[in-house]
Formats: C-alpha cells, structure tokens, sequence
C-alpha cells in the first residue's frame, strides 16, 4: 500500500499480469456501484499496457509506503480525518 501525497487522484488502475489494464473512476462502494454513472475502460493491446505501467510508475514516485506514512505524525492525522468524512459520505 501506498500513500499518493501530492493532490487528490480519483482515477484507478488496474494492471493484470502484464496483457490487460482496467482504467475507471468507481469506487468499490455502495454509491458508486449503485447510484453514481462511472465508467471504464479495458485496455489489451501491449502499447497500452506499456503506456499504463509507465503511467503507475511516474504516480508512484510521488507516494510514500504505508509503513513510513504510519510513522509520519504530521501527515497521518489529516489522512484519517479525510478517511473518516469518505465514511461518512454516503450516509448523507
């Protein structure tokens, strides 16, 4: 796990085994899922993939490991503050 600590990223990305990336803005959540329009898209062709990997490894310089965010008194505390209001959203 990693911390991406230079603005907000909404957008996600997964890549499986090097043949196929999945990019989208859903949330695994109950709003997201049910209520809110998201969309994404599969991506197959090895250029794609090629672009999305470099694309994870430039935001991956911007973010810290989890272990050293714990540890991190100044930057945690507003990191939990953001979690618990994300929990609280939904429910509004």
């Amino acid at each position: 796990i990693h911390f991406y600590t230079r603005r907000m990223l909404h957008a996600k990305l997964i890549l499986a085994d090097g043949k196929v990336g999945l990019v989208g803005s859903a949330n695994i959540d109950m709003r997201s899922l049910f209520v809110n329009f998201e969309i994404a898209v599969v991506h197959y062709s090895p250029r794609d993939i090629g672009l999305l990997s470099d694309w994870c490894e430039q935001i991956e310089r911007d973010c810290i490991p989890y272990k050293k965010a714990i540890q991190d008194a100044h930057w945690m505390p507003s990191k939990l503050k953001q979690d618990m209001v994300r929990l609280l959203v939904p429910l509004l």
